[in-house]
C-alpha cells in the first residue's frame, strides 16, 4: 500500500485459473500470463465515517469510476522481469500516483509469484497470476465530493486501454477498428506532459476546447503538432478515434470546423 496527498493505492496477487479468457495459440511451452486488473475507488468522507464508492464500469472487467484487465505473456525462458516491465509499466506510470521504483517492485513481485506458482504446477501449460490492483482518490477534509470526483483518476481520463499490445485477443475486434497508422500517431507523435504543478498546467492551457475542463494535478495534456493547441491527452485520443483520422484535427480550426 503506499499514498500520496488526496490519493492511495494497495495491490496483492492472486492465481486465477478460472478466470482468465481463451489465449491465442502459443505452442506447448509454458507460459506466464500477467494480468492487472484495476479498480478507480472514490473514497468520500461522510461525517466522521468514510466510504468508497463504486462510480461507473468499464467493460475491462470490474473497475471503479471506470474498470480495466491488461495481460503479458512470458515464456519460461524469461529469468527475470526485465520484459514485464517494460511492457506493462507504461501504464501503471499513467495513473502517476504509484513511484517508478515501486512499479518495478510491484511487477517483481507478480513475477516471482507466478515463477511460484509455476515450479508448483506440473499440469497446466499456462500460469495465470492476477495483479488486483486499487486506485483510490481520496476526498480530503473540506474538498467537495464534486471536485474529489473531479481530480479522480480513473479509465476514462487515460488512454484508451484497447490501443496496448495485448496477448489475449481480448482488445482485437476494438483494436482493427482503429487503423494502424492512426495507433502510431497517438502512441508516438503526440507528446504528453503530466501536470505535477497547477501553474504548469495553466500555462500549457486554461481550458480543454473538447471537455471544458481546466486542467488539474494529474492531468496528461498534449499539444497539436501543427498549431501548438493544448488539450488534455484522453480528450485528443478519443475525438481522433472517433473520427478515424490522423490527420483531420492536427490544428484547432478542423476542431472548430468539426464542432460548429
Amino acid at each position: 500500500m503506499g499514498s500520496r496527498a488526496g490519493y492511495e493505492y494497495r495491490y496483492g496477487f492472486a492465481a486465477a485459473y478460472g478466470g482468465v479468457l481463451p489465449l491465442k495459440t502459443f505452442g506447448w511451452r509454458k507460459k506466464l500470463f500477467f494480468e492487472i486488473r484495476t479498480n478507480f475507488i472514490l473514497r468520500k468522507r461522510i461525517s466522521k465515517e468514510e466510504e468508497e464508492v463504486i462510480i461507473g464500469s468499464e467493460r475491462f472487467e470490474e473497475v471503479i469510476i471506470g474498470s480495466e484487465r491488461f495481460d503479458m505473456i512470458l515464456g519460461d525462458d524469461f529469468e527475470d522481469p526485465t520484459y514485464l516491465i517494460l511492457w506493462i509499466k507504461p501504464r501503471l506510470k499513467s495513473y502517476w500516483i504509484i513511484p517508478s521504483d515501486e512499479i518495478d517492485l510491484l511487477l517483481s513481485g507478480a513475477f516471482d509469484f507466478a515463477k511460484q506458482c509455476s515450479s508448483n504446477d506440473n499440469d497446466n501449460l499456462v500460469i495465470p497470476a492476477v495483479v488486483n490492483l486499487e486506485i483510490c482518490t481520496v476526498q480530503i477534509e473540506g474538498e467537495s465530493i464534486d471536485d474529489a470526483f473531479d481530480r479522480a483518476i480513473s479509465g476514462e481520463c487515460l488512454e484508451p486501454i484497447f490501443l496496448m499490445l495485448n496477448f489475449s485477443g481480448r482488445n482485437d475486434e476494438i483494436n482493427k477498428l482503429v487503423p494502424s497508422e492512426l495507433q502510431r500517431f497517438l502512441n508516438t507523435r503526440l507528446d504528453k506532459v503530466r501536470v505535477e504543478d497547477l501553474d504548469e498546467g495553466l500555462s500549457l492551457m486554461n481550458e480543454c476546447s473538447i471537455c471544458l475542463r481546466s486542467p488539474i494535478v494529474g492531468s496528461r495534456i498534449s499539444v497539436l503538432p501543427n498549431c501548438g493547441h493544448a488539450f488534455h491527452s484522453h480528450c485528443i485520443h478519443e475525438l481522433k478515434i472517433k473520427i478515424n483520422s490522423p490527420y483531420l484535427f492536427e490544428n484547432f480550426q478542423v476542431f472548430i470546423n468539426l464542432q460548429g
